[in-house]
């Protein structure tokens, strides 16, 4: 009678070294992904305050506007002069806001706030926001 070799329990090393590889790529495809969504996230944070300020600034417009109707838009532009940087401390590093106006003795005063600064990866970003403010 032919002596029956037991079946070994278990992986061979090529399967082992096989399995540690595919896992290996897999581990490094979600790392990268992980790493790719920190990024945009931050992006977006950086959008929102940009955009907080933004809205800050078209406040405080508005509310110079509602205090000197009267004056409008003469106080406005005095206050916040054609596209010229705004004094600030504002939300994200480097940022700068400026105020443009389509036509500066217009009633209605088209008013457009814009913020400027560098991303994350060091790239220019903007964000623009603008309104349409009236007078008595």
């Amino acid at each position: 009678m032919t002596k029956r070799h037991a079946q070994r329990g278990g992986f061979s090393l090529l399967e082992l070294t096989i399995a540690l590889a595919l896992f290996a790529v897999a581990l490094g495809s979600v790392a990268q992904v992980l790493v790719s969504a920190s990024g945009t996230i931050t992006l977006q944070q950086q959008r929102v305050s940009a955009a907080r300020d933004c809205q800050a600034l078209l406040s405080d417009i508005r509310a110079l506007r509602n205090t000197s109707p009267g004056a409008f838009p003469d106080t406005i532009v005095a206050s916040w002069p054609n596209n010229r940087a705004v004094p600030g401390n504002w939300r994200l590093p480097g940022q700068t806001m400026t105020v443009t106006y389509a036509n500066t003795a217009s009633n209605p005063l088209t008013v457009t706030v814009t913020a400027r600064w560098r991303n994350i990866d060091g790239h220019p970003a903007v964000l623009t926001m603008s309104t349409i403010l009236t007078g008595e």
